[in-house]
């Protein structure tokens, strides 16, 4: 029954034929006044969650709670509500910086790129909303807080695609909390970005493809096989720089991409071209040469008999498991934006990044007539709508057959024919020739 309560209805309701009496006030919405059967008398809020079922809470008994009372303690209630705030469970003293905490072991430890996802929390939204109350935040607050971002201030330029970048991190976390009833909804739920991106479309044509592929003939290991992969494959950057060589079978051509080391959380099976398994193996000849170096170190000694350098690479972890680019053996290659400066410079082609690399694979590979879900599947994307359901085909030998097109298209294009089968014999023999070169020129093997 619905009626503006006051305080001689609420003195003299009573229950009737043993049923309780429910009185919901017509001025503040929810608000209802209940008469048990035994007489008691108390104050309740009814709402509704974020999954549209009807909810209710207690608010006091009467006469200890007024119904003056019982009206501004609904109304806050309310407000929290509106403010994302589930009035039955107990979060209000739980600081963004907590749930980070949370959030973090959760999902951004098992991101590929958990290290730039927790810089963008703690450079930028920790600092400003880490003490502040999750319950308590606002959309206006967070929308003050993205655009001071964006405009900068005296000392520090603004942001432009991090902002966005800041933003998708915070909705993320509010979801989060949303599903666990930390908060009823997410306060800046379609809310739209500050920062407006455009796709970009940047690719290379044949002129600029010859002219990087040449200036990295030039380079030294791992910095000219890192770049002549991602072009010859179209492998996103840390994909190929985090490779490993027990990824990689060199009796079939095939490198598993392993989901633990893919932006989309999925494996990748690929049969490699001929020319990316020469470029494999002359990388492994240059991480044997380092084991071996390393080992004379250790023992103080020029090891030169094949069955002793045969036996240690063998037992080598380095050269068995370890990364395919590498300088210091136990961490993958690091340097891609000094790699970056150097390619640029030394071609001459400017505002190239590895995306754009990969980008143009992917357009060369439709020039070449190359199916769409085919060339889709080489370098890595999720097939889409029902597809990623129902079609469980994997493209394994279709893949392969358009890297190899790919990389003959690559080699007729920079008149590449410096391709030498690498057998066991050969390996061996050179691997003297590779360590003293490495010596000779002051290479850091450790």
């Amino acid at each position: 029954m619905k009626k503006k309560l006051n305080d001689k209805l609420i003195k003299s309701a009573r229950s009737k034929d043993g049923k309780r009496l429910d009185l919901t006030d017509t001025d503040v919405r929810g608000l209802c006044f209940r008469v048990a059967v035994s007489g008691k008398k108390s104050f309740s809020l009814r709402y509704q969650d974020r999954h549209g079922r009807g909810q209710r809470i207690t608010l006091g008994n009467y006469p200890d709670l007024t119904l003056s009372a019982a009206r501004t303690k609904a109304r806050e209630i309310l407000i929290d509500i509106f403010n994302g705030i589930d009035p039955k469970r107990d979060h209000r003293d739980k600081m963004v910086s907590d749930v980070y905490s949370s959030y973090k072991d959760l999902h951004i430890s098992k991101l590929v790129k958990s290290k730039d996802t927790d810089a963008i929390w703690k450079n930028h939204i920790l600092p400003a909303l880490g003490n502040k109350k999750i319950a308590k935040l606002t959309r206006p607050e967070i929308a003050d807080f993205l655009q001071e971002k964006l405009r900068g201030t005296s000392t520090k330029a603004g942001l432009t695609t991090q902002v966005n970048r800041i933003h998708e991190q915070l909705s993320s976390m509010l979801n989060d909390c949303v599903s666990l009833g930390i908060i009823v909804f997410n306060p800046i739920a379609g809310m739209k970005k500050l920062y407006k991106e455009t796709p970009k479309t940047r690719f290379a044509d044949n002129d600029e493809l010859i002219k990087v592929w040449k200036a990295a003939e030039t380079f030294r290991y791992p910095h000219r096989h890192i770049i002549q992969m991602i072009l010859l494959n179209g492998q996103r950057r840390d994909e190929v720089r985090r490779m490993r060589f027990s990824d990689v079978n060199f009796k079939s051509n095939e490198w598993f991409n392993p989901a633990t080391n893919s932006k989309t959380n999925l494996p990748n099976r690929l049969k490699l071209s001929d020319l990316s398994m020469e470029i494999l193996k002359d990388a492994r000849k240059n991480v044997a040469a380092k084991v071996i170096s390393l080992e004379e170190k250790k023992q103080n000694k020029l090891i030169t008999n094949k069955t002793e350098i045969k036996k240690i690479l063998e037992e080598s972890t380095f050269y068995n498991d370890g990364f395919c680019f590498t300088h210091s053996l136990n961490i993958a290659y690091n340097g891609m934006g000094r790699l970056n400066a150097k390619r640029m410079k030394f071609s001459g082609v400017q505002h190239l990044t590895n995306h754009d690399i990969r980008r143009t694979l992917r357009t060369n590979m439709s020039k070449l007539k190359i199916d769409y879900q085919v060339a889709e599947a080489v370098i890595g994307h999720k097939k889409r709508g029902n597809h990623r359901v129902y079609d469980q085909w994997e493209f394994y030998d279709e893949k392969g057959d358009a890297l190899q097109k790919y990389s003959d298209y690559i080699k007729e294009l920079t008149k590449y024919n410096n391709i030498e089968p690498v057998n066991n014999s050969v390996y061996l023999l050179k691997l003297n020739m590779v360590r003293q070169s490495l010596v000779k020129n002051n290479h850091k093997v450790i």
